[in-house]
């Protein structure tokens, strides 16, 4: 198939435009033989917010290369349905702090409620990045559950979790009071 043997460098919003769009993206982000083709397309998809594109980056976050698996959580994120938080809490274990930050960071972005006591956990990752991510995801989150285990984070070695520990509680405070 000539489409899968062009460079990555192709994959744009024209080409999202064309007729089959997203099922050609998707197609390379499940077949091509490259990485940085794979991840281009799983970020194109993440750009695109078609739902259609959920499933198949649902299955990259299981890519043996570590850029694909981080594209394809990122752009869950973008994409913002909830039919990708079961597999971003799988990702938030993984050995690796990067793709356990970009499960966080999703999570936060899709913003369901299953994803609290999961990134409270995560609270206490060694790699502060992945903690600092997790405290901003439950602010945008905006579950009443995460202040208790927010006010604790203030007392983190890192003064950026701590500020962001503070910025969460009020975001959390803020949609309490207007109801949201």
């Amino acid at each position: 198939m000539v489409f899968l043997q062009r460079p990555f460098s192709w994959l744009d919003a024209e080409l999202l435009k064309a007729k089959d769009g997203i099922k050609n993206v998707i197609r390379v982000l499940r077949c091509h033989h490259e990485a940085t083709a794979r991840q281009e397309a799983a970020r194109v998809l993440g750009q695109s917010r078609a739902l259609e594109a959920v499933r198949p980056l649902v299955a990259a976050l299981e890519d043996p290369a570590e850029s694909v698996v981080e594209a394809a959580a990122t752009s869950l994120g973008k994409i913002g349905d909830s039919q990708a938080v079961a597999s971003l809490l799988v990702l938030l274990q993984h050995e690796r702090a990067d793709q356990r930050r970009c499960a966080a960071e999703s999570l936060g972005a899709i913003g369901d409620a299953r994803a609290v006591t999961p990134l409270v956990g995560v609270l206490r990752d060694t790699c502060y990045r992945v903690r600092l991510t997790a405290v901003r995801a439950l602010g945008e989150i905006g579950d009443r559950r995460a202040v208790e285990p927010l006010l604790s984070a203030m007392a983190d070695a890192d003064m950026y979790i701590r500020l962001a520990a503070a910025s969460a509680i009020s975001k959390i405070d803020l949609a309490t009071r207007s109801g949201a």
